[in-house]
């Protein structure tokens, strides 16, 4: 089974535009006040990458489960090893002259098998970064390809500083049980512009194969 999605239409979310549509049907989440909750449905078969596509691949996880994401221009891949083993794809940029130092990361975790779906999304609530000082500016019930998750967006200040945070939460079932998979971003505020294209098509293009 594969998840797959794409960007699209435009969702009003705390003031702070994002981007989601669901390529695996023709299903797309309606636009959104900050907090509502949507559930989105699909009705036909995920598309898979076309081998020419390029892509950053994890190594087998909880449940042998494999996860890709689109590789861009710039991006780099490094392991994430614990026990919740992922990848994180990161970039940095160095001052020009049409802007100043800038960065950007995505992060994939797999977490062990729990007995179901409430349950890992259940898990998924409790290991999400909510620091002091956290405004969550948005909400969404999804569902994908028959999984089930979460999309939460949000800001929180490090040492002065407030970081924008986007997370997609699913329940993957697999042969072993239930995964928790968690796919987030984080960028500085004042970065976004610069990196929402990039991070669109990032979390817009996550696929999951057992």
């Amino acid at each position: 089974m594969t998840v797959m999605w794409r960007t699209g239409k435009h969702l009003a979310l705390g003031g702070i535009a994002a981007a989601l549509v669901i390529a695996c049907g023709t299903s797309e989440l309606p636009v959104a006040e900050p907090e509502a909750r949507t559930v989105a449905t699909t009705e036909s078969v995920c598309t898979a990458f076309e081998s020419s596509d390029e892509v950053f691949t994890s190594e087998q996880r909880p449940g042998r489960i494999t996860i890709r994401v689109p590789r861009l221009p710039g991006w780099t891949l490094s392991w994430v090893n614990g026990s919740s083993p992922g990848f994180m794809v990161n970039r940095f940029d160095l001052p020009t002259d049409s802007g100043g130092l800038g960065s950007a990361m995505v992060t994939i975790a797999t977490y062990n098998s729990l007995a179901d779906i409430d349950s890992a999304l259940a898990h998924l609530t409790m290991v999400r970064a909510t620091a002091p000082g956290w405004r969550q500016s948005g909400s969404e019930s999804i569902e994908v390809c028959g999984v089930r998750g979460l999309r939460v967006t949000g800001t929180a200040p490090s040492a002065g500083i407030d970081i924008h945070y986007e997370y997609l939460e699913l329940a993957f079932r697999a042969p072993t049980g239930v995964h928790p998979v968690q796919v987030s971003s984080q960028v500085k505020v004042v970065d976004l512009p610069r990196y929402r294209t990039d991070l669109t098509t990032i979390l817009g293009g996550v696929h999951i194969d057992p």
